[in-house]
């Protein structure tokens, strides 16, 4: 597996990740009532912000060498779109979408996002196929 094709499994992954998150926070505060501390609050969670400091980085790697594998231009605008909604939503969305507009946003983003890297990682992989025939 070559590195772009690792870079989008591992996006994937952390899209899974947030989902998760997202997911099971509410579940993990209503049940462990110990668990709900500043750190968990969406004023003092910094998790959104840490996850796009990862992700930026990571899917613009992996967008550019794919786009360079399969040169289709659409994808990386499509993950582009994903990545300014989930940074918008994790620095911004809060105070102006408020906490169900930021939630449905971001995770909007995310789809989008982890959907880009599904094609990306398929595109790049049907390529390196006809490249080795």
């Amino acid at each position: 597996m070559n590195f772009q094709k690792k870079l989008d499994s591992l996006a994937i992954m952390f899209s899974m990740v947030c989902a998760v998150h997202c997911f099971l926070t509410p579940f993990i505060i209503v049940l462990f009532p110990l668990c709900v501390s500043p750190c968990c609050s969406n004023e003092g969670s910094n998790f959104h912000q840490i996850m796009v400091y990862m992700v930026l980085p990571l899917s613009s790697i992996s967008f550019f060498l794919g786009c360079r594998q399969h040169e289709k231009t659409s994808i990386v605008a499509m993950g582009a779109v994903g990545l300014i909604i989930i940074t918008y939503c994790a620095f911004w969305g809060y105070s102006t979408l408020g906490e169900l507009g930021e939630k449905i946003s971001t995770t909007t983003g995310g789809a989008i996002l982890a959907f880009a890297h599904l094609r990306n990682f398929q595109l790049c992989k049907c390529t390196s196929c006809k490249k080795e025939s």
